[in-house]
């Protein structure tokens, strides 16, 4: 009886590493690609340089990488457009991503939040370097860019609050409900605003400006609204300014835009202090 328990163990063991073993890892370098948010356009990124140790040792060198962008085919987006910065092997640890363009020899460093980055503000061309470090190594991908300013920009757009006294106070708000021409989102659940985002500190009665990251629209109506121990007050609103509540406390601020091409409403937390 023991030796066909002992049998039966042994061949449990013998399975469970067969099925470990059969597991399939992808060892190799990963490819890169940037896709844009919203209209998700994906734009696949050159492999320049590799130094990559998994299963095996994988190297590559390119000694002039601007020289290789260039060879790219053109990659058309739209200036300050959205992006995500992907790779195709889901079995790496991404400890770094670092992203920064060239224009005429002069070198832009785009920041890179949670594999997002935007495009540049300037519309022209550019050359784009992708450089990743991961557990496994390093790997850099060049693209080349062609930016263009979006005259009609099919998307609401995108919502700051600006003291106008301090860059790091500008907060860019969610958008959490909109119908824009052909574009539709909606959040009923807020409660992610409040845990989600990291809320920013201002003074009481502080006075705020609403800005947006294009204007292809008309403004028929603006309102703001502060929602706070399950009561909403209306914050008046006059060309674009309106002044925080007077009480301290943690609000989720609520901006509503109504226009020719459609509605869109933007949250965001603040403690005042």
């Amino acid at each position: 009886m023991k030796r066909k328990i002992m049998i039966s163990i042994s061949l449990f063991f013998v399975f469970l590493l067969t099925g470990c073993i059969g597991e399939d890892y992808d060892f190799n370098p990963p490819n890169a690609f940037i896709e844009s948010q919203l209209d998700f356009v994906k734009g696949e990124l050159e492999t320049a340089n590799i130094n990559w140790d998994s299963d095996k040792k994988y190297t590559k060198k390119t000694d002039d990488i601007d020289s290789l962008a260039k060879e790219q085919e053109p990659l058309h987006y739209y200036s300050g457009q959205k992006m995500d910065i992907r790779f195709d092997n889901g079995d790496i640890r991404i400890n770094n991503i670092n992203i920064y363009v060239k224009q005429d020899g002069e070198k832009t460093e785009l920041p890179v939040d949670n594999q997002v980055f935007e495009m540049p503000k300037e519309e022209g061309n550019y050359l784009i370097v992708v450089k990743l470090e991961a557990d496994s190594g390093n790997t850099e991908y060049v693209g080349n860019l062609d930016i263009r300013e979006r005259d009609d920009n099919p998307y609401p757009p995108r919502v700051s609050l600006d003291n106008n006294s301090d860059e790091a106070d500008k907060e860019e708000l969610e958008s959490y409900k909109a119908e824009w021409r052909e574009y539709t989102v909606e959040t009923d659940d807020m409660s992610f605003l409040k845990n989600g985002l990291e809320p920013l500190n201002h003074d009481s009665g502080e006075q705020m400006e609403i800005s947006f990251d294009h204007h292809n629209f008309e403004i028929e109506d603006l309102r703001v609204y502060a929602h706070h121990n399950d009561e909403k007050m209306n914050l008046p609103v006059k060309d674009k300014f309106f002044n925080l509540p007077e009480e301290e406390g943690e609000y989720i601020i609520v901006v509503k835009l109504l226009t020719d091409k459609g509605s869109a409403e933007y949250a965001g937390n603040i403690i005042i202090k």
